[in-house]
């Protein structure tokens, strides 16, 4: 009897990982993304250990003499669903997820994000990011 259980057991665990949900869009994420509208900041997505990434690069600022990056800028973690996109800034003090509207298109290459860094703007604003071609 304990010989079966073994056996189910390693067979439970050997498809386990194939269970996992993984969506089309995960991998279409993976590579470095631009902003279309002023070709300055970047998306970077990542996964490291079954955890989604990515880094926001918005260049740099010079604030109080010192070159610092600009506000916002830093590693994300996000989790998505159907049409939004759950954000943590690992860079803040707050924990929790915030969501964004989130779509892609695979034919124009294309991510559009309801905004989540910019302050000037409007937080109905949708970013619309391209993918590099390199």
């Amino acid at each position: 009897m304990l010989k079966w259980l073994l056996i189910a057991l390693g067979i439970f665990l050997y498809m386990l990982p194939s269970c996992q949900k993984k969506t089309e869009s995960d991998e279409f994420l993976v590579d470095r993304w631009i902003e279309s509208s002023n070709n300055s900041d970047t998306l970077v997505f990542s996964k490291h250990d079954n955890q989604t990434y990515f880094h926001l690069n918005r260049g740099k600022e010079i604030r109080n003499g010192y070159l610092l990056p600009k506000y916002n800028s830093g590693l994300y973690q996000y989790e998505l669903s159907e049409d939004s996109i759950a954000l943590r800034w690992l860079l803040s003090s707050n924990g929790n997820p915030h969501n964004h509207y989130f779509h892609y298109d695979l034919d124009k290459n294309q991510l559009i994000i309801g905004n989540f860094f910019e302050d000037s703007l409007s937080s109905d604003l949708k970013l619309v990011f391209i993918k590099c071609i390199e």
